[in-house]
Protein backbone atom coordinates (compact mmCIF):
# COMPACT_ATOMS: atom_id res chain seq x y z
CA UNK A 1 0.00 0.00 0.00
CA UNK A 2 1.24 3.57 -0.95
CA UNK A 3 0.78 6.19 1.71
CA UNK A 4 -1.54 9.19 1.10
CA UNK A 5 1.32 11.67 0.79
CA UNK A 6 3.19 9.19 -1.15
CA UNK A 7 0.78 9.23 -3.79
CA UNK A 8 0.06 12.60 -3.69
CA UNK A 9 3.85 13.61 -4.63
CA UNK A 10 3.45 10.81 -6.99
CA UNK A 11 0.92 12.53 -9.08
CA UNK A 12 2.14 15.53 -8.73
CA UNK A 13 5.61 14.01 -10.14
CA UNK A 14 3.31 12.11 -13.15
CA UNK A 15 1.78 15.49 -13.83
CA UNK A 16 4.96 17.53 -14.40
CA UNK A 17 5.97 18.55 -17.74
CA UNK A 18 9.86 17.07 -19.11
CA UNK A 19 10.89 21.09 -18.87
CA UNK A 20 9.54 21.25 -15.41
CA UNK A 21 11.21 18.46 -14.25
CA UNK A 22 14.91 19.52 -15.39
CA UNK A 23 13.99 22.47 -12.94
CA UNK A 24 12.62 20.64 -9.84
CA UNK A 25 13.76 17.00 -10.28
CA UNK A 26 12.50 15.75 -6.87
CA UNK A 27 9.10 16.45 -5.32
CA UNK A 28 9.61 16.02 -1.35
CA UNK A 29 6.99 15.27 1.07
CA UNK A 30 7.32 17.29 4.25
CA UNK A 31 5.42 18.12 7.43
CA UNK A 32 1.91 17.91 7.63
CA UNK A 33 1.55 15.89 4.46
CA UNK A 34 2.55 19.27 2.48
CA UNK A 35 4.95 19.05 -0.82
CA UNK A 36 7.51 20.80 -1.83
CA UNK A 37 9.79 20.24 -5.02
CA UNK A 38 13.03 20.86 -4.98
CA UNK A 39 14.78 23.42 -7.62
CA UNK A 40 18.25 22.84 -9.44
CA UNK A 41 19.30 26.38 -9.02
CA UNK A 42 18.38 26.15 -5.36
CA UNK A 43 15.23 27.06 -3.78
CA UNK A 44 12.19 25.46 -3.11
CA UNK A 45 8.10 25.39 -4.83
CA UNK A 46 6.09 25.55 -1.75
CA UNK A 47 3.54 23.15 -3.39
CA UNK A 48 0.89 22.75 -0.32
CA UNK A 49 -0.95 19.62 -0.79
CA UNK A 50 -1.81 17.64 -4.19
CA UNK A 51 -4.84 19.64 -5.27
CA UNK A 52 -5.15 22.11 -8.41
CA UNK A 53 -1.86 20.31 -9.29
CA UNK A 54 -2.57 21.34 -13.26
CA UNK A 55 -3.10 25.24 -11.75
CA UNK A 56 0.18 25.10 -9.48
CA UNK A 57 2.51 23.63 -11.91
CA UNK A 58 1.11 26.49 -14.20
CA UNK A 59 1.82 28.55 -11.73
CA UNK A 60 5.28 27.36 -11.52
CA UNK A 61 6.00 26.90 -14.88
CA UNK A 62 5.37 30.77 -15.67
CA UNK A 63 7.23 31.94 -12.35
CA UNK A 64 10.37 29.80 -13.86
CA UNK A 65 9.88 31.06 -17.62
CA UNK A 66 9.43 34.73 -16.88
CA UNK A 67 11.03 36.04 -13.53
CA UNK A 68 13.92 37.14 -12.51
CA UNK A 69 15.08 33.94 -10.60
CA UNK A 70 18.55 35.81 -8.96
CA UNK A 71 18.58 35.66 -4.93
CA UNK A 72 15.41 32.93 -5.65
CA UNK A 73 14.60 31.63 -2.11
CA UNK A 74 11.11 29.99 -2.86
CA UNK A 75 7.84 29.81 -4.88
CA UNK A 76 4.53 29.49 -2.96
CA UNK A 77 1.75 28.07 -5.30
CA UNK A 78 -0.08 26.53 -2.38
CA UNK A 79 -2.87 29.54 -3.53
CA UNK A 80 -2.33 28.89 -7.63
CA UNK A 81 -4.09 32.36 -8.54
CA UNK A 82 -1.70 34.38 -6.53
CA UNK A 83 2.00 32.69 -6.77
CA UNK A 84 4.53 34.29 -4.23
CA UNK A 85 8.30 34.39 -5.21
CA UNK A 86 10.97 35.26 -2.45
CA UNK A 87 13.99 35.96 -2.42
CA UNK A 88 16.94 35.94 0.43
Amino acid sequence: MVPDGARGALAVASAMSPALVAWAPEVALVDGGQLELHLVPGGVVRFGPAVQVGEKLEAVATILARADLHGLRDIDVRVPSAPVLTRG
